[in-house]
């Protein structure tokens, strides 16, 4: 892959501006990622996304999150170790967070280029109590921007329960009104925009 994006580099065959993603599995454990990764930032890539577990360190990407060239999107879906054992079924917790701490203090002024994500699970990380320790272990890290999100699947199966958007919508509330008061800026997930714009009169 590394030789394939570099000639097409070398021949101007992919635009500067254009959107770069990285998602699908964990990407760092690609065994070119890092080649890669330096060869958009040496090129003058800056739209470059990465979506990953934040498991394994990574220092391309601190050196893009410290030039501002890539955006760095981490989906911890909890702030305590039992839950996120439970979600993830891995004791990487206290690895996860130290790497979201350093992350965090290399990245550029630009808040939105380090994302930590919350998918809510019904019956698994779906009360208020949940929430507050994500969002506090987030304050703590001085992250500045957050995505909530249902998870899909449930989201799509659960979506005439009413009982079940009225407690979800509870939930989105209370993160807004959570991370306003701590100046974390708050982004809603396709899942929830979706349900916002079918169920408006139940989260008005």
């Amino acid at each position: 892959i590394y030789k394939i994006l570099k000639k097409l580099i070398k021949e101007n065959r992919i635009e500067r501006d254009c959107d770069i993603q990285f998602a699908g599995g964990e990407p760092t454990l690609h065994s070119e990622f890092e080649e890669i990764i330096r060869l958009f930032l040496d090129n003058s890539f800056s739209r470059v996304r990465i979506n990953s577990s934040g498991i394994k360190y990574s220092k391309i990407i601190e050196r893009g999150l410290k030039e501002d060239k890539l955006l760095l999107c981490i989906s911890p879906d909890s702030g305590e170790r039992e839950l996120y054992k439970k979600i993830k079924r891995t004791d990487c917790y206290d690895i996860l967070w130290n790497n979201i701490s350093k992350y965090a203090k290399a990245r550029n002024n630009n808040k939105k280029s380090l994302q930590l994500k919350y998918v809510i699970i019904p019956n698994v990380n779906d009360t208020e109590s949940d929430i507050q320790k994500f969002l506090n272990k987030v304050i703590e890290n001085n992250i500045k921007f957050v995505i909530i999100d249902f998870e899909a699947h449930s989201y799509r199966t659960k979506k005439y329960n009413i009982q079940f958007i009225k407690k979800s919508f509870s939930l989105v509330k209370y993160a807004k009104q959570y991370t306003t008061k701590y100046d974390v800026e708050l982004c809603y997930g396709p899942s929830v925009n979706s349900a916002i714009s079918e169920f408006k009169e139940l989260y008005i």
